[in-house]
C-alpha cells in the first residue's frame, strides 16, 4: 500500500500493517488511494476541487470500515457520470464533502452497508444520491444522514434526493429526516426514518 500511495504522491502516515490515514490533494492521488485503502482505512481529502470519476471497489469490514473524509470545501466534480461508485465496495463511510457538476448523481452506491453522512451536493441533472443491487445484496443496509441536496436545475427522470432502486425486506436503506433538499422531486422514494 506504502509504494501504490508514495508513487501517486501521496502521504501516508500510520504503519503499513494497522489503519492508515492516507491524506490526498489531487484526484490522481484519491483515485490511487481508493484503489490502495484497506478495512480501517481513512481517506482524508484536503480542501480543493477533484476532477474525475472515483471508483472504489475494496470492501472494508464491520469492524474496520474504511471511510472517505474531507471538509465542505473538499469537492469532487466532474461534467459527467457518477462522482464516486462504490461498486462491491462494502462497509465504507462517506462523509463530509460537497459533490458537484454531474450528470446522474454524486455518490451510486453499490456496494452494501455503506454510510453517507454529512455531505453536501450540488448541480447534478438527476439524483443527488443513489443505491443499486446489480448482485444479489449490494446497495442493502445503506444508511443516509445529515446530507444536504440541492436539485435544482435538475432535468432526469427521478430527481430525488436519495435514489433507492432496490428496496424490500431483504434489502433495506436507512434514510433519516437530517437529510435536506432543495429542487427537484422530493427527498426520497422511500420511507423516512425521524
Amino acid at each position: 500500500m506504502l509504494a501504490t500511495i508514495l508513487s501517486a504522491g501521496g502521504l501516508f502516515t500510520g504503519p503499513a500493517a494497522a489503519s492508515a490515514t492516507i491524506e490526498v490533494a489531487t484526484a490522481a492521488q484519491l483515485k490511487a488511494a481508493l484503489g490502495a485503502a484497506g478495512p480501517g482505512d481513512t481517506i482524508h481529502l484536503a480542501d480543493g476541487t477533484y476532477t474525475g470519476n472515483f471508483k472504489a471497489t475494496t470492501p472494508a469490514t464491520a469492524s474496520a470500515r474504511i471511510t472517505l473524509t474531507g471538509s465542505p470545501r473538499a469537492v469532487p466534480t466532474v461534467g459527467g457520470g457518477y462522482g464516486l461508485h462504490p461498486n462491491g465496495a462494502s462497509y465504507w463511510t462517506v462523509s463530509g464533502m460537497t459533490g458537484a457538476n454531474y450528470d446522474d448523481s454524486w455518490v451510486d452506491v453499490k456496494g452494501d452497508i455503506a454510510l453517507v453522512q454529512d455531505n453536501t451536493g450540488t448541480r447534478t441533472s438527476n439524483d443527488g444520491y443513489q443505491t443499486h443491487t446489480q448482485q444479489s445484496g449490494w446497495g442493502c443496509g445503506t444508511v443516509f444522514r445529515g446530507n444536504k441536496s440541492t436539485l435544482t436545475g435538475a432535468t432526469g427522470s427521478t430527481q430525488l434526493a436519495i435514489n433507492v432502486t432496490n428496496y424490500s425486506t431483504a434489502c433495506r436503506t436507512t434514510v433519516y429526516s437530517s437529510n435536506t433538499v432543495t429542487g427537484g422531486k422530493g427527498l426520497t422514494d422511500i420511507p423516512v426514518v425521524p
